[in-house]
């Protein structure tokens, strides 16, 4: 029944073929659509290659970390390194500030961040034909990418050692390994992880053949090569060497071997391992009087130990760990779209459910025990690979699933057993190529809608939409950069408490430095609420980069804010500054000083209340607001003292101008006593009302040389710059009834 369950045909001669050039060309694609250096630790890597290039040697980590040639990577096992440096040894050597610069607000594993995914700045165009650092980093970037191949191959190969009957399992799990966009992402980049996915695939293979054909002293040095090669490509293969030594024993007490025989084959493993990589962990020892050079290696990464990791955090970890396995791009800051990662864990529980049925099936079938038995081995790698990752998120805060591709091609082996062995009769011949398909087309589409767009710069403005900018402030900072306008007019929090803003700059003059624009909202009273800070463009589009009249839009998202108990306006303050130096001096457009810091707009806070427009016409001011309510504190008042009361404006539309509040006290000889303020002491202008909105607003009438008797109270509403009131149907007032001033 098992064998039912993994019928698959003989048709596969040129599936190997076809996935590797398809896993080549997509390669290719990444490595151009994704930034140099913008993948996870790449310049770190870059750094250590290009150290050995030179001729000087594997640097060797130093107490005072900064003087670390390729930061916490420089303690890393060499074998990629050593490839890569044979490989541009050619290529003179520049130093990486004259092509990259770090973006000071690049993201680091913070996915709802607004741009900004971007960690450098490149300062000049990566394009080709590359020359310099920019062509040892693609041709770098091609040789993970022919690691990769090689675990591809490795998966296909070791597939086919276990499950010789079904070619479809292994020619699916090398495409399964192919078009997972994560691997494809890591190895298109300058990453050591290519190479660890490499041996632990070959690892895996010369296991599963020894297990299925039994050992040879040609297979045991192999397997002692590759070994030897996997100690020598990172930390975590160490693991690897336990393994191999458990499942050869394992196979050799099966096989009913002699204990001599069984010791003289872990010596022909032992020598070549020792051999190949002995000498890297002596090094280690004689520099850092530590075998793995890890102590040394958490000092340059600056970790005190993550020793202290309750249950809750690492399965708080988990789906971090799982999306990052699959798609999570950029530094962990780019992903996809949920229904993706909801398509890859439709994908592992059905290929659980397969597992479960492929198992229970061989353990009835008796004679198909020794296919369940080989079927541990890819379980067991995996399961030692991710024990090993647990236990390096005690010491380090990572928990990556780049990290787990050391046991891709297990990974990927179970998933095409196990889409290949669903209990769905009618359809299990087309589960596994359908899944394949869906996996194809995610990563061809990765790179186009979520790398690339990622980190493209904003489009140039043209001068028509510059002329249409809302509202214009037209603040020049340094005589370099104008600050044209912002939009939208009245920004407010949007439901997450944020407020976007986007401004519009253009450039006066040549900049020849990258300035940082740093955007802070403060309340009513002065007090910051938030900041941010961007290079333009959310990091993609440097000011070192821009020409003469250049224009572009910068989009910022402050927050999120706490509302305010009733609705207020804030100031908007934008400085221009170089990290590290002293903020740019601004003047407006005649010319008068701004400061550093001036305040070019204004934003709203809090929730209006919102009502019903009201009916009594006599009530409406100008067709654009209207007095529904109104209070006073008392109707009497002595000579001296204030009438205090609060009013409650609807605004019926959106007002243009900024409209005065009046509150006066009349007699039959004219005006008595007034107030007169903007609403809310100038804190919330009527431009900010919200058509429908309620707003309360506090008066205090200060009654000084009244003479006893009834008045009548008034208000209403005025322009400061013309002082024209609006008007009702009847009077351009609204009268609030009397008030008796007594002695």
């Amino acid at each position: 029944m098992a064998q039912t369950a993994l019928a698959g045909g003989r048709r596969f001669p040129g599936a190997l073929l076809a996935t590797l050039a398809t896993y080549l060309s997509l390669g290719v694609f990444y490595s151009l659509v994704n930034p140099v250096f913008e993948a996870p630790d790449e310049q770190w890597h870059f750094l250590f290659v290009r150290h050995v290039a030179s001729g000087q040697g594997l640097p060797v980590q130093q107490a005072d970390r900064q003087a670390n040639v390729a930061g916490p990577e420089g303690g890393q096992p060499p074998i990629y390194y050593l490839l890569g440096g044979a490989l541009t040894s050619w290529i003179e050597r520049e130093d990486l500030g004259h092509f990259i610069e770090s973006n000071p607000a690049g993201s680091r594993g913070y996915p709802s961040s607004l741009g900004n995914k971007n960690v450098w700045v490149q300062l000049r165009p990566d394009s080709f034909p590359w020359h310099g650092e920019y062509l040892a980093a693609h041709l770098l970037r091609f040789l993970s990418l022919l690691l990769g191949a090689l675990t591809v191959v490795g998966t296909y190969a070791t597939a086919r050692e276990l499950y010789p009957d079904s070619q479809a399992v292994a020619a699916g799990a090398a495409a399964v390994n192919a078009f997972v966009p994560q691997f494809l992402f890591i190895t298109a980049a300058v990453n050591n992880d290519a190479a660890a996915a490499a041996t632990g695939a070959w690892m895996l293979y010369l296991l599963a053949r020894i297990a299925r054909r039994g050992a040879t002293p040609r297979r045991d040095v192999l397997l002692g090569g590759i070994l030897g090669l996997a100690a020598l490509s990172k930390l975590s293969l160490l693991a690897a060497i336990p393994f191999a030594i458990g499942t050869v024993s394992l196979v050799a007490v099966h096989a009913r071997e002699a204990f001599g025989t069984l010791a003289i084959r872990l010596l022909r493993i032992g020598v070549p391992i020792a051999a190949i990589a002995g000498w890297w962990y002596v090094r280690n020892w004689r520099l850092y009087g530590d075998l793995l050079g890890f102590d040394s290696f958490l000092h340059a990464v600056g970790s005190g130990g993550q020793a202290d990791v309750p249950l809750g955090g690492y399965l708080g970890d988990l789906p971090g760990l799982v999306a990052s396995f699959w798609a999570l791009f950029g530094w962990f800051s780019i992903v996809v779209d949920p229904a993706v990662y909801r398509f890859y864990d439709a994908l592992s529980l059905a290929a659980l459910a397969g597992l479960a049925t492929y198992c229970s099936c061989c353990w009835r079938a008796r004679h198909n025990l020794p296919a369940l038995a080989r079927t541990c081995l890819p379980l067991a790698w995996g399961f030692v690979v991710f024990a090993s990752l647990v236990r390096y998120r005690t010491l380090v805060l990572a928990f990556q699933g780049r990290l787990l591709f050391p046991a891709i091609a297990s990974i990927a082996i179970l998933l095409a057993l196990g889409l290949s062995a669903l209990p769905v009769r009618r359809l299990r011949t087309l589960v596994l190529p359908g899944a394949l398909v869906a996996m194809l087309a995610i990563a061809v589409v990765s790179p186009l809608r979520y790398i690339a767009p990622a980190y493209a710069p904003p489009a140039l403005l043209t001068e028509t939409e510059l002329e249409s900018v809302p509202r214009r402030v037209g603040a020049v900072y340094g005589d370099a950069l104008e600050m044209v306008g912002y939009s939208p007019r009245l920004p407010r929090p949007d439901p997450d408490g944020k407020v976007h803003l986007d401004l519009y700059w253009r450039a006066r003059s040549a900049v020849p430095d990258n300035y940082s624009v740093s955007v802070q909202l403060f309340d009513s009273q002065g007090r910051q609420l938030a900041q941010d800070d961007s290079y333009p463009g959310r990091g993609t589009l440097p000011t070192s980069r821009w020409r003469p009249g250049d224009a572009v839009r910068d989009v910022h998202a402050l927050g999120p804010l706490t509302n305010a108990p009733e609705a207020t306006t804030g100031a908007i303050v934008v400085s221009v500054y170089r990290p590290g130096s002293a903020s740019l001096q601004a003047r407006d457009p005649n010319g008068a000083a701004l400061g550093v810091s001036p305040v070019v707009g204004r934003f709203k806070v809090g929730a209006p209340t919102v009502a019903e427009m009201p009916a009594d016409g006599q009530a409406i001011l100008g067709d654009q607001v209207a007095l529904v309510g109104h209070s006073i504190g008392s109707r009497r008042v002595r000579a001296g003292e204030a009438l205090r009361g609060e009013l409650a404006w609807q605004a019926l539309r959106q007002m243009d101008a900024d409209y005065t509040v009046f509150v006066q006290l009349v007699g039959p000889g004219g005006l008595v006593a007034q107030y007169d303020s903007q609403p809310r002491s100038g804190s919330y202008p009527t431009s900010c009302w919200d058509p429908g909105e309620v707003v309360r607003d506090g008066f205090s009438v200060p009654v000084m040389q009244a003479r006893p008797g009834e008045y009548r109270l008034i208000a209403g509403l005025y322009d400061l710059q013309t002082g024209k009131r609006l008007r009702g149907s009847s009077a351009d007032y609204v009268d609030l009834g009397g008030v008796l001033v007594v002695e």
